[in-house]
Order: C-alpha cells, then sequence, then structure tokens
C-alpha cells in the first residue's frame, strides 16, 4: 500500500468540519476523487464508527456510505493513484472502482490498455474470464435473497417499532441503493 499522505491532526475536526472539506473536494476530475478519498481516509482514521456515520446522515455530502468506502479504495490504491497515471485514467469514480479489479493494473496503464475515455463497460473486457462470470447474476435469485434478507431483518425488530421505524430503514436502503446507480 503506497502512503496516502494522511496524518492524523493534534484536534481532531468534528463530523461536519469533515463534511465540508469533503463536499468541497468533491468533483469529476481525478484529482477531485483523490482529494476525495484522502480526506475519507482521514476522516476515517480520526472519527469513531458513530461520528464516522455521521458525516452521511447529518450533512449534505453527495453520496453515501458505500461509495465513500469505494473512494478510498481507489485512492489506496498504488496504481490510480499515482500521479504520473492521472493523464491516462478517467474521471468517473464509478470506472476507476472497476479498474482495481484489473489484475496487473500498472502494467495495463503502462501499455496503453488504459485511456481517458474509458468507460465502466470497457474496463470488462479487459477482466479476467472468472472475473467477468462473477458480475453477472440471477436477478430472481437476488431479489430472493433480498426478500429473505429483510424478512429477518423484519422479525429481529421489536413489534412496537415495527410499522414506522423499519418502513423509515427499509426508505434509507432504497434511497442510498437508488443514490448509487
Amino acid at each position: 500500500m503506497v502512503n496516502q499522505g494522511v496524518s492524523i491532526p493534534t484536534v481532531v475536526p468534528t463530523p461536519e468540519e469533515f463534511a465540508k472539506r469533503i463536499c468541497i473536494a468533491h468533483g469529476k476530475s481525478i484529482e477531485a476523487i483523490l482529494e476525495t478519498g484522502k480526506i475519507l481516509i482521514e476522516a476515517k482514521r480520526c472519527l469513531n464508527h458513530g461520528d464516522w456515520l455521521k458525516i452521511f446522515n447529518d450533512n449534505d455530502i453527495p453520496f453515501g456510505e458505500r461509495t465513500a468506502q469505494r473512494l478510498i479504495k481507489i485512492r489506496m490504491n498504488e496504481a490510480l493513484s499515482n500521479p504520473t497515471h492521472m493523464s491516462f485514467l478517467p474521471t468517473s469514480w464509478g470506472t476507476l472502482y472497476e479498474l482495481i479489479k484489473i489484475p496487473n493494473l500498472n502494467q495495463a496503464i503502462e501499455e496503453g490498455k488504459i485511456h481517458a475515455d474509458m468507460q465502466r463497460k470497457d474496463v470488462e473486457t479487459l477482466l479476467p474470464e472468472k472475473l467477468k462470470k462473477i458480475k453477472k447474476f440471477d436477478t430472481d435469485t437476488s431479489e430472493r435473497r433480498i426478500r429473505n434478507y429483510l424478512q429477518k431483518e423484519y422479525d429481529q425488530w421489536p413489534k412496537n417499532y415495527r410499522k414506522a421505524r423499519f418502513e423509515n430503514y427499509i426508505k434509507s436502503i432504497l434511497k442510498r441503493i437508488c443514490h448509487e446507480k
């Protein structure tokens, strides 16, 4: 793993302060994506888990925790965070995240297989066959798994909380899922 240039400050910023920095850094350029990832890494190292989640719940961050995890992985990837590669990389964080799956990413960049105009669908052509097969799934099976999971979750909630609170819980999950697309 490459040194991320992240140090823990002596005075730990609040979740709100991290949220402001994240909103300022968030953008469409590769530099902005990497800077956002760097701030997220710093926030995750400095804040308690509950405070880390407050960044997404109590502020106007334009993405959720799942996207934040992906931005962190992009920043931590040695090939993607290498300044000499930036001009060859696409500016979509979703495409950058897919590039992480490519074995020998440094080599692929140096050989010109990775370029700034790439889209997510282009990345699949560079994946080994076994990874391509994993990506495809049966939607009926997935829907059944989701239903089973949600039923188990529902059954764990106390009866007096089930209706209102569980509905809000489901709405928040659906909001995050729709936001990720």
